[in-house]
């Protein structure tokens, strides 16, 4: 293989010199041969819709993607290979919302309607020490009681996303319900 001669000459080299350095770079190169994992195709498997889980990140915060919030805890995201399931799992550390320490959120795109499941769970330490009176009668009540008191919170929604697009601009609009 001969250099092109039809090249320009730049200002910094003569023509002569280009060529030789096309040469050579030419003949450094290796020759890639045919091989057999690169002459089979590869075998068509039938992949099935329902193929849910496939994680694919971590964060070492945690993210809260419908708020659009991020705290100090943990998060695994999941995303099947077809982009119609999306389920999000974490650990939120931030003292604040200690009744929401772990959540796992799933969404399914489906269908045209998209669902919409969420979960929380947490708890917090309840202390009550001290001494009350009751107006009806004389006596002094002692209170000493620490518990934990567990939240849960559950919300399912459904939604139809609107693509009104037109030429350059994009318009989008969403129609939902969600339940708690």
């Amino acid at each position: 293989m001969h250099a092109d001669t039809s090249l320009p000459e730049t200002k910094d080299q003569p023509t002569s010199m280009i060529h030789q350095l096309v040469e050579d770079l030419t003949h450094q190169e290796p020759v890639v041969e045919k091989t057999e994992a690169t002459s089979h195709p590869y075998p068509v498997k039938k992949y099935s819709k329902w193929n849910l889980l496939n994680v694919h990140s971590w964060a070492p915060t945690f993210v809260n993607f419908s708020g659009e919030n991020i705290y100090t805890g943990l998060s695994v995201m999941s995303q099947n290979l077809l982009g119609t399931t999306i389920i999000t799992a974490g650990y939120n550390g931030n003292p604040a919302y200690e009744s929401e320490k772990y959540n796992i959120n799933l969404t399914y795109r489906g269908l045209y309607p998209i669902f919409d499941l969420d979960y929380r769970f947490g708890d917090t330490s309840f202390e009550m020490e001290g001494f009350y009176t009751n107006e009806e009668d004389d006596f002094i009540y002692g209170v000493n009681t620490q518990q934990t008191i567990y939240h849960h919170y559950l919300r399912a929604g459904a939604s139809l996303p609107f693509n009104i697009s037109r030429g350059h601009y994009s318009r989008h609009f969403e129609a939902g319900a969600r339940l708690t």
